[in-house]
């Protein structure tokens, strides 16, 4: 299986994929996103898009407070 061939390679892989990935393959693996709608688009265009949204909103440098704030409310608006 995928999780025991990542343990002999590199166990230390496997739990960072448990920790960050494996949690919430519905929002990234094939299998989880069909419970969601897409509009059909399942490739990385519409994650590209997102960024450029926010950097819009951005435009120039911001401080780090600043920039966090408009990421969240960038999130509640597209989730």
């Amino acid at each position: 299986s995928f999780r025991k061939r990542v343990s002999e390679i590199s166990p230390s892989f496997l739990a960072y994929f448990r920790r960050s990935w494996d949690k919430c393959s519905e929002r990234w693996s094939n299998y989880g996103r069909r419970q969601r709608f897409t509009a059909g688009n399942t490739t990385a265009n519409r994650i590209e898009s997102s960024w450029g949204q926010i950097k819009q909103l951005l435009r120039k440098k911001v401080s780090m407070d600043k920039c966090l704030k408009v990421i969240f409310q960038h999130q509640a608006l597209v989730l």
